[in-house]
């Protein structure tokens, strides 16, 4: 099995089989890029280098992946940044000209660009790299996805990654094996079938194997974070406790199937959703029925604003859940 990252595969380019772009010179490559990726600019830094540069593309869901073939030395420059750039050598070195621990990155790391960043690159002659391209808004909508975070101020990532050791083996490994099926025309993934689950899994890979400004939350162990539609189905019940819930509705607010709701609702709070409805009325009620001051108020008035008509049941089910009468909290 060829691995491109993992060994310098001399005068090869990674996605062979997917040409994009054969140019004889800069300005000939900068037009075409332009076309499909935030501008870039190529520079010659020997005075008759040779300018060829050519490049393959494939393309996921939202993200992009290059394989680079470089004939003369140079480099490479961008305005500011509106993605994650992932920048891999795979034959010769990067000299990178911004300020950043790691100034030359060679086979096994990689250079990472975040958005509001610039690319600022020198690369030797007959130089080869894979560069992953992951717009900023397919980034965030899978932080906010995945992880329910709100990333809207962005993300910004170490910039050398190692992938020989730790998590960086798993990004290494995750993008060969896309090199491989985008490669087989056969494959799964040509076949459209894998391609949101590599796009995820691959995201997935980088914001838990680099450090990020994120990585507190996302390594936080005593957090617990919930699917999307978790989150907006407890959004929903605490703004509408105070009335009947059908569990049809949070089908509706929710976007997804009542199982995913059941399953979802028993694996983060070992319960199903219409018994966290009802736990929440009886929070409520117990609420109120601590801060009443009128002494006039009764148990059961309590217990229907809150849904419960059956006083019996309703005691019942609050000195289960409290381990008191509702009346012992009242005179309380």
């Amino acid at each position: 099995m060829q691995n491109f990252l993992a060994h310098n595969n001399k005068g090869a380019i990674p996605l062979a089989s997917h040409a994009f772009l054969d140019a004889k010179t800069h300005a000939e490559a900068e037009k075409a890029l332009a076309n499909s990726v935030e501008p870039r600019r190529f520079s010659s830094t020997a005075r008759y280098g040779e300018q060829g540069i050519k490049v393959t593309k494939y393309q996921l869901a939202n993200i992009q992946i290059y394989g680079l073939r470089l004939d003369g030395p140079l480099t490479i420059t961008s305005d500011t940044l509106q993605s994650v750039n992932i920048i891999c050598p795979v034959e010769g070195k990067l000299i990178s000209n911004s300020n950043c621990h790691d100034k030359t990155i060679g086979c096994g790391k990689a250079r990472i660009d975040s958005p509001g960043g610039r690319v600022d690159v020198g690369w030797d002659s007959k130089s080869t790299c894979l560069v992953t391209r992951i717009p900023k808004d397919t980034l965030n909508d899978y932080c906010n996805k995945l992880y329910d975070i709100d990333t809207d101020k962005g993300i910004q990532f170490s910039p050398t990654l190692d992938l020989t050791e730790n998590g960086g083996t798993s990004v290494q490994n995750i993008l060969n094996t896309i090199l491989l099926e985008a490669d087989n025309k056969h494959s799964l993934l040509n076949q459209g079938a894998l391609i949101n689950h590599f796009e995820e899994l691959f995201i997935t890979a980088l914001l838990n194997a680099q450090p990020n400004s994120l990585s507190e939350i996302l390594f936080d162990r005593h957090r617990q974070v919930k699917p999307f539609y978790i989150k907006k189905a407890v959004d929903y019940i605490h703004e509408n406790t105070n009335r009947l819930i059908m569990l049809s509705e949070l089908v509706e607010a929710t976007g997804v199937s009542l199982r995913t709701l059941q399953s979802g609702f028993a694996k983060y709070y070992n319960t199903g959703p219409s018994t966290f409805i009802k736990q929440m009325r009886l929070s409520k009620a117990r609420e109120e029925l601590i801060a009443t001051s009128n002494s006039e108020t009764t148990v059961a008035e309590v217990a229907a604003k809150w849904g419960f008509y059956n006083p019996c049941g309703f005691s019942q089910n609050y000195k289960k859940t409290f381990g008191e009468s509702p009346s012992e909290t009242l005179r309380r």
